[in-house]
């Protein structure tokens, strides 16, 4: 039973955090331990975690309502143990806990919270898989087990790097977010989610992806020891896919599998999907052109880095005409150079 080091991010959203865990505890799959990342959140985060662990808060049920999520709370308080990013960045000093928190000592963004569990994990050298999970994620029993299968089946034949799992909406249990991840278009540098919103059924088409969600990633050590970390360029959004194109150049695929079912609860960080423009805050708008840019410009020649550009001269016409000036502001000021 390969050694798996489940990684959470958190960063203001303690509450969906500890309903994560709750359901992590639930795993059939025994031989893993929890990483917990703060990203220096603002709202009390790790207190209030420890305070779930140590069974002075419990989860809210209305996140186990799912038919196949376990109902009951598994006894508290649970061991854990807890670090600072300078514990793990300076003496090297790690832990057989089962429950790690580290506190971040700033919020460097999606990549620099998950490279810093990985390479605590790391520093156990016990490591076979990293299993990436967004904290407003809720899994179900058999997950962790099937993904495993699942990878050491296909990787025989296939050198897969990540494997990614059906993604269903939290609210909406019958729709499919994705399958695994989405396809990209270089020039158009837009992504599509596979399958979204499609309703959910046994034996969808098997289709080739080029990215798997970030939500949900279980990566092999293989992977991480030849590819690297996850770049840290882009802070929110784009992540995953640079991951898996940096894997492909050195010969990686990738791959997903439905018969994993995981349950998101989508924008619950920063108030709303990167895929939904109309409704995109300013933050989300800001980071999700300006990493456009930073991958187009990366991995492609001329004529992607051209069409992108005069698709986003476009998405600000459409944004001045819904009204969106801010967007449209910003939008213009990163095509300016403004990153």
């Amino acid at each position: 039973m390969p050694k798996t080091y489940i990684i959470v991010l958190n960063y203001n959203g303690w509450r969906d955090t500890i309903a994560c865990i709750e359901s992590i505890l639930h795993l059939d799959y025994k031989n893993y331990s929890i990483i917990i990342v703060d990203n220096n959140s603002l709202d009390n985060s790790v207190n209030n975690i420890i305070k779930y662990l140590e069974g002075d808060i419990n989860p809210y049920m209305e996140d186990f309502i799912l038919n196949d999520v376990p109902k009951t709370i598994i006894p508290k308080p649970v061991p854990y143990c807890y670090l600072s990013e300078d514990d793990v960045n300076g003496t090297g000093d790690v832990n057989n806990c089962k429950i790690t928190i580290i506190k971040s000592n700033s919020n460097g963004g999606f990549s620099a919270g998950n490279n810093l569990g990985i390479k605590y994990a790391l520093l156990r050298k016990d490591a076979e898989y990293m299993w990436l999970l967004n904290n407003d994620i809720i899994i179900t029993p058999n997950s962790l087990s099937r993904l495993i299968e699942y990878h050491i089946a296909v990787n025989s034949n296939n050198k897969v790097g990540i494997v990614g799992a059906k993604l269903l909406y939290y609210g909406h249990s019958n729709t499919v977010q994705c399958l695994g991840g989405g396809i990209y278009n270089k020039y158009l540098g837009v992504s599509l989610q596979l399958y979204n919103g499609k309703f959910d059924r046994l034996n969808l088409p098997n289709m080739k992806i080029d990215y798997v969600s970030g939500a949900c990633m279980l990566v092999s050590i293989d992977y991480i020891n030849t590819v690297g970390l996850l770049s840290e360029d882009y802070f929110l959004y784009y992540e995953e896919i640079d991951w898996a194109t940096r894997g492909r150049l050195k010969g990686y695929t990738i791959d997903y599998t439905d018969r994993v079912a995981i349950y998101h609860k989508e924008g619950a960080t920063i108030g709303a999907t990167s895929r939904n423009s109309q409704n995109r805050n300013i933050m989300a708008e800001y980071y999700y052109i300006r990493n456009k840019l930073i991958y187009t410009d990366k991995y492609y020649g001329f004529l992607p880095k051209l069409t992108v550009r005069i698709g986003l001269l476009l998405t600000i016409v459409r944004r001045v005409r819904y009204g969106q000036l801010n967007n449209a502001k910003t939008i213009w000021g990163i095509l300016l150079g403004k990153r």
